[in-house]
């Protein structure tokens, strides 16, 4: 299997998307529809898990739409949570490293996929 393509949208894509998530509006009203859209991601991917077991659908392709939900509802939290920081926190050095700690934590997913793959080996 390549991990080439995941390793790029976690490492790169994750990161650059948490940033324009966090820059955009500070709104409350844009927080809550991160939170909302956080939610809907994750309901999909539990639906899409649950109809793959109940219909005995395909698994592939449904499989890699349900893993690109849960990876946007990841991010999408991650936004969240550094934007809660910035809130609660306004000094310029908590925003750098709310900034930091949310990119890292975008990555987190990998190191999940890493360890699912060494450990089924």
């Amino acid at each position: 299997m390549s991990y080439i393509a995941p390793y790029l949208v976690v490492f790169i894509a994750g990161p650059v998307l948490l940033n324009l998530l966090v820059k955009q509006d500070r709104s409350i009203i844009f927080f809550t529809g991160l939170a909302v859209a956080a939610a809907a991601l994750t309901i999909t991917a539990l639906a899409i898990d649950r109809a793959i077991d109940r219909a005995n659908l395909p698994t592939n392709s449904l499989t890699l739409v349900m893993l690109i939900a849960l990876w946007l509802a990841w991010v999408l939290t991650i936004a969240i949570c550094v934007r809660a920081i910035r809130a609660q926190f306004p000094a310029r050095q908590m925003r750098r490293w709310s900034a930091v700690i949310g990119t890292i934590a975008t990555t987190i997913p990998w190191f999940g996929l890493s360890a699912a793959t060494y450990l089924g080996q």
